[in-house]
């Protein structure tokens, strides 16, 4: 029996520790298989596209634990092609290109889904690679208490579903559950970014009554390596928080620490201690981004072959987003006396305000607005160097405020990262789940 498959004449097959993926760019999609379906997926490309049953059985049968039928090597082309890296037909691969090149526009009509509120610009941590230090401790007039209810209760009405608090130090404002409590829903959720050295048990109890997630920002539990990155402010404190946590809300938490040069060797002790110690297992961790290009020294060493983990499970079926920023369209960051800007990493930045959540008209300012526009049209596949690499939908080029920090504009290519997001690409790409229809003989 014949068979015609359809594929990208591009497609990448890679082998990583010991484990592989098959990835077609041109459609953004992808699976994750064991050996002996790799040589199958080389010999279809090899074959451009002519498949003959009758000869797969007979050179696979060698290689395989179970004797393979007609009906079996079917079934796994059958799956081949649920993955829609395969195609049996050209009209239906077309039809796929189509769709990945229509997904990755984001519509003129799109609603803002995260807010990030800063409730203060005022901090008492001092860290060296905020993004936000230029107006750390802004003396200029906050909104009150009902001028920021108002901000929330208009963005809920604009179907906004998740608001991020933060500053600054959300807990320096003595009305933060006031403002939380008096306008939380079920159907909303709130998170609050904190250095949590802020916390006591009335504040925490108050707050974990009205807030679905915590994130604390932590960079290490040796307090001279902590005081490098941060501050030794409140160190014994975000201790006793951590304890608090592990008593009452543990799942709540999730612990954050920005990777530089400084604590680069502490992040597997980090997690470990909090796992055994807290038990706190959601941990993440988020690389020193520089806001100047003289702060590029100060990233950790990125090389292209870091280890690979399991620490995605992803049925093939499924599809990560492609990676779009969704500055000023489907995240917003709102200053603290209400104007709006794209994302948080630009409310210093004067010339990207977008308009003021106070004003009667703010939802046809920022519909309307060039800023959005801007953003809005922003594309991976229109920038120099990155528009030719085949991993360029999970990266985009990069994130636009570092470019703007580094550079000056908002997509340059960013040269210094490059090795280091390929490498999340395929960290990505090998974590998917396994297509179990071929074992391997021992």
């Amino acid at each position: 029996m014949l068979l015609k498959l359809f594929f990208d004449k591009d497609i990448i097959i890679e082998e990583v520790n010991g484990k592989g993926f098959v990835y077609s760019h041109i459609n953004h999609k992808w699976f994750k298989a064991n050996k002996s379906v790799l040589n199958l997926v080389k010999r279809i490309i090899r074959d451009d596209g002519m498949v003959n049953i009758d000869k797969l059985i007979k050179i696979f049968n060698d290689k395989c634990t179970a004797k393979l039928h007609s009906y079996k090597i079917r079934k796994l082309l059958d799956t081949l092609v649920k993955t829609e890296v395969f195609f049996f037909s050209k009209s239906s691969f077309n039809a796929s290109i189509k769709t990945a090149i229509e997904s990755y526009k984001i519509p003129k009509d799109q609603n803002i889904e995260i807010a990030y509120l800063h409730l203060t610009h005022r901090c008492n941590f001092n860290c060296w690679y905020c993004y936000n230090k230029e107006i750390r401790n802004d003396k200029r007039e906050e909104l009150n208490t009902r001028e920021w209810i108002e901000i929330i209760e208009r963005l809920k009405s604009k179907r906004t579903k998740k608001f991020v608090f933060t500053g600054g130090e959300p807990l320096i404002r003595s009305d933060l559950f006031e403002i939380l409590s008096k306008t939380k829903e079920n159907e909303i959720e709130f998170e609050l970014l904190t250095n949590g050295s802020l916390f006591n048990k009335e504040n925490f109890r108050k707050l974990n009554s009205v807030v679905d997630k915590f994130i604390i920002s932590f960079d290490s539990f040796k307090k001279e390596i902590q005081a490098k990155n941060r501050s030794i402010i409140g160190f014994k404190n975000i201790l006793n928080t951590l304890d608090l946590f592990s008593q009452y809300s543990p799942e709540k938490l999730e612990v954050r620490s920005v990777v530089t040069k400084n604590n680069v060797d502490e992040i597997d002790k980090n997690r470990k201690k909090l796992k055994e110690n807290y038990g706190i297992i959601n941990y993440r961790t988020i690389l020193f981004l520089p806001n100047s290009f003289e702060e590029i020294k100060f990233m950790p060493k990125m090389g292209e072959e870091s280890e690979i983990k399991d620490t995605l499970t992803l049925d093939y079926r499924q599809s990560y987003m492609k990676f779009r920023c969704g500055a000023s369209t489907n995240i917003v960051a709102v200053d603290c006396r209400g104007d709006m800007f794209p994302c948080q990493s630009f409310i210093k930045e004067k010339r990207f305000k977008i308009c003021n959540l106070l004003e009667d008209d703010w939802s046809q300012k920022h519909l309307s607005s060039r800023i959005r526009e801007i953003f809005r049209n922003l594309s991976v596949d229109n920038m120099n160097v990155c528009k030719n690499c085949p991993y360029r939908y999970f990266c985009g080029g990069g994130c636009p405020a570092i470019s703007w920090n580094v550079y000056g504009n908002l997509d340059t290519h960013l040269a210094f990262m490059c090795n280091y997001l390929k490498n999340e690409a395929r960290r990505r790409l090998i974590c998917t789940k396994t297509i179990p229809l071929l074992r391997e003989k021992n």
